[in-house]
């Protein structure tokens, strides 16, 4: 990595672990709050660590390859359909999503896969295609009369509200009892705080 640097002219900073590096996996671990079996957890936090001290923000540089795959063949093959659905190939029902790339997600348009896993929220959707049908076109739904239902939604809106106004009402005696349970479970130690940064 030295001699890579020397050559492109790049800043380099080495840190040398001692063998006492096995304690930190304790102080990792209470912090990750759940199971999590990838060994990269120590060379991320030794590097987080050493680029706390030069940067304020750095890119980690993870695609959105391993995400995508589990949300599309990995989907499939959870409720076992992996050999019908979850990749493009002859032979496989015809699931599509056609996206825009015009869309404030995609742009400017580096990684399409990791800004599509990380940044897209659906409105850039304008066409969808399952089991080859055509279900979703120009970002309209093709199976009902989106008119008519928010034109039900406006109509139904004065009793659904009056409805939960009155479901306050009842409900507001039982108040002071909701918001002092939540007081006594954010006062609870359990050992671990998730807001808390670790410190290096």
């Amino acid at each position: 990595a030295q001699l890579v640097a020397q050559r492109f002219g790049t800043e380099h900073h080495e840190l040398i672990l001692d063998p006492e590096v096995v304690n930190t996996i304790e102080t990792l671990t209470s912090h990750l709050e759940e199971p999590f079996g990838d060994s990269s957890m120590l060379p991320t936090y030794y590097v987080s660590c050493l680029a706390r001290k030069h940067v304020a923000v750095a890119l980690s540089g993870d695609g959105g390859e391993k995400a995508f795959a589990a949300a599309t063949l990995g989907s499939a093959q959870a409720i076992g359909l992996g050999a019908e659905l979850g990749r493009i190939a002859a032979g496989r029902k015809a699931d599509v999503a056609l996206l825009s790339l015009r869309d404030p997600a995609f742009a400017p348009l580096n990684d399409a896969v990791r800004q599509l896993v990380y940044t897209e929220p659906g409105r850039s959707v304008r066409h969808v295609i399952v089991d080859g049908r055509l279900l979703i076109d120009n970002g309209r739904v093709t199976m009902l009369d989106e008119d008519a239902l928010y034109a039900d939604v406006e109509r139904l809106m004065p009793a659904l509200t009056r409805d939960l106004e009155a479901i306050r009402k009842r409900n507001a005696p039982l108040m002071p009892y909701v918001e002092e349970a939540n007081r006594r479970t954010r006062a609870l130690d359990v050992g671990i705080d998730r807001y808390k940064i670790m410190e290096c």
